[in-house]
């Protein structure tokens, strides 16, 4: 009975540290599962992260190319308004030297009018005395 109890014993001590190791093993096994699932999620996290920066990179560029084009166009605006009023300033010029020599051209005729009629008076003043 006592070799049986001993057997017995010795049994239930070899299956206690076996399932121990086995539960040692699962628990490790277990740790390790967890290590790897939280490095995938961590790897994961890093990938969106990158994605995200990417992609608000990829937007800061297409504003700053935005508001590029907007500059140029405003600018080629501003440069079309110039030259129209460039236009209309040498218009107006044309305009104003043609007024001016018409005016002075008048003046002449006027003044070889006026000397003509005083010659003429003159002529008949001499004829009358």
């Amino acid at each position: 009975a006592e070799l049986l109890d001993e057997v017995v014993s010795g049994l239930v001590g070899k299956l206690a540290v076996r399932s121990l190791q086995q539960e040692q093993k699962a628990h490790a096994s277990a740790q390790r599962a967890l290590a790897k699932r939280r490095e995938e999620e961590r790897r994961e996290r890093e990938a969106a992260l990158e994605r995200e920066r990417k992609e608000a990179e990829r937007k800061m560029r297409r504003e700053v190319r935005r508001q590029e084009a907007e500059r140029w166009a405003a600018q080629i605006l501003q440069l079309a308004v110039l030259e129209e009023l460039a236009d209309l300033c040498e218009e107006t010029l044309g305009g104003m030297r043609h007024v001016e020599y018409e005016r002075r051209r008048r003046f002449a005729e006027e003044q070889q009018l006026y000397r003509q009629q005083q010659q003429q008076q003159q002529h008949h003043h001499h004829q009358q005395q």
